[in-house]
């Protein structure tokens, strides 16, 4: 995309051209942004909030990120209705377009850096999956999710081989402490949390346990660190652990710094990949920003559901990739494990799909009462190349 920065006609044929050497786009997502862009350039209101909106994001500093988010996405909700006034069943490519104008300011961000233009074409490729999503509910093309990549456009995550980071606060209720003994690694929950008999956050999917409730403590003294136990298994356990401050420190907790993974679409999670891809993370952040320093590695998603290392076999990717981790419960329901397996929120068990083995184990542990759900966990980096040892 060399010498887009230097063009003067914003979002012209050229420059959407030149940016597609970044993004990499089939020729029919192409085309819907040439007939945005020309829709755009032509009417003055359009062309004005464009760059009104170009501006509000490459004014802000790393700081504001999510208060420009924020006022983004209130900006293009405002103009709703006008852009389907004006651009009718294109009006989805507004926000589209909004990826081409800060391209220059992203792709000048890495070349400062140092990162390479294959890092960047890989972060990018998120641009075409989330258009498609589009075009998959709405059949035509557009773009609904501009707060997710303004991560990538503002060098905030990167894609480096098969996961994507983030780095970001810790904001979990957990307290992770290692032994300087054995190096054993325990989680304990923060104080106030209210958990269901069966271990899980009260209200996991949108089941509360009236009876059964319980709410966490946590307690630093001179002498221990006194709290509820998070076991390994993704569940919270009733019952105090003391633990002697002479053996153990804490190594995480909210607020410190994470990369957070993300498991973008396509391909599929091959341990050795996903493991490489850490690997490579902790070598990226050390070479081009030695300033931002990670205590660990973080995931919540639905591929964490503890449920999982029973309903699949020992050599699933699924199984393989949360045994790196440990699991602690979050708060989630079934949506979006349901609509990431069988395509939509909502399913009737009875009669959805059992074409792959992933659907037909959901389905049978739905079958005996069980609701899939998200989970949370954290990999220490100083465990990344040794494995970690639980405490619990």
């Amino acid at each position: 995309m060399a010498g887009i920065a230097e063009q003067r006609d914003f979002l012209s044929e050229s420059w959407i051209t030149s940016a597609n050497d970044i993004m990499k786009l089939d020729p029919p997502i192409i085309t819907a942004f040439l007939e945005a862009a020309a829709m755009v350039r032509g009417r003055a209101q359009l062309w004005e909030l464009a760059l009104s909106c170009r501006n509000l994001v490459l004014a802000a500093g790393e700081d504001d990120h999510k208060t420009m988010v924020a006022e983004l996405v209130s900006v293009l909700k405002d103009s709703n209705d006008d852009l389907k006034d004006v651009m009718g069943r294109q009006a989805g490519m507004f926000a589209a377009l909004l990826v081409p104008l800060l391209l220059p300011q992203t792709i000048h961000r890495y070349r400062s850096q140092g990162i390479s233009d294959d890092v960047l074409v890989d972060t990018m490729s998120d641009i075409g999956i989330w258009i498609k999503s589009y075009y998959d509910q709405h059949g035509i093309w557009g773009l609904d999710n501009i707060k997710w990549l303004l991560n990538h456009l503002c060098c905030r995550l990167f894609r480096l081989g098969r996961l994507q980071f983030i780095r970001e606060p810790f904001r979990h209720s957990v307290i992770v402490l290692r032994n300087v003994r054995d190096g054993e690694v325990a989680a304990l929950s923060e104080a106030g949390v209210d958990y269901r008999q069966d271990g899980l956050v009260d209200g996991t999917n949108r089941i509360y346990d009236s009876l059964g409730k319980w709410t966490a403590s946590f307690e630093q003294t001179d002498g221990y660190f006194i709290g509820n136990p998070l076991l390994s298994a993704g569940k919270a356990l009733n019952q105090p652990a003391y633990l002697p401050a002479t053996d153990w420190r804490i190594e995480l907790q909210r607020g410190d710094p994470v990369l957070s993974i993300h498991i973008p679409e396509g391909g599929k999670m091959a341990h050795e990949l996903c493991k490489e891809s850490m690997l490579q993370t902790v070598d990226f952040y050390r070479k081009h920003f030695p300033d931002r320093p990670f205590r660990a590695f973080a995931c919540t998603s639905w591929l964490m559901d503890p449920q999982f290392q029973t309903i699949l076999p020992d050599f699933s990717n699924i199984v393989k990739f949360q045994k790196e981790f440990y699991l602690f419960p979050i708060r989630s329901n079934e949506e979006e494990t349901y609509r990431r397996v069988f395509g939509m929120a909502e399913i009737d068990p009875a009669t959805a799909g059992r074409d792959t083995g992933l659907r037909r184990a959901i389905l049978d542990n739905a079958a005996a009462g069980n609701r899939p759900h998200a989970a949370s966990g954290f990999l220490l980096q100083d465990d990344l190349t040794s494995g970690m040892k639980r405490h619990f």
